[in-house]
């Protein structure tokens, strides 16, 4: 009996050790977002997505054709235990990116998840000034 017991600690100590160091080191996960398309001029929107785990991550989002989406219009917002993202194409421009969202964890480990953002051209407003063509008023 006390043999058995013996065995058991040790292979107990040995699964304990395990999990510990495998559980460090997998890298955060991001939940998937699915493509989306806007219009010309308009955001995404709020768009929530998971991370595990919760605590210790920093979330940062990056684009793939920074002509269409800069970097810096990529806001990420973490708000009682969610995380949100919008994503802002500049003004008058159409196209198709990829956003990629990559959390990191205290020990560098990196999760990421991406997604397809396609922005439609839209008709813009013709605008009409009238000019008087002899100078007059």
């Amino acid at each position: 009996m006390n043999r058995f017991l013996d065995i058991l600690k040790r292979t107990s100590l040995l699964l304990c050790f395990l999990c510990c160091h495998l559980s460090a080191a997998e890298p955060p996960k991001l939940s998937g977002i699915s493509s989306r398309i806007i219009d010309e001029d308009t955001s995404t929107g709020v768009i929530s997505f998971g991370v595990f785990p919760t605590s210790g991550i920093v979330v940062s989002g990056s684009s793939s054709n920074t002509n269409l989406v800069p970097n810096a219009n990529i806001s990420i917002t973490f708000e009682a235990s969610s995380w949100f993202l919008q994503a802002t194409p500049a003004a008058n421009q159409y196209g198709t990116a990829v956003i990629t969202l990559r959390a990191q964890d205290s020990n560098a480990n990196v999760g990421a998840t991406s997604f397809a953002l396609t922005v439609n051209p839209v008709d813009d407003p013709v605008s009409i000034r009238l000019v008087n063509p002899t100078g007059g008023q």
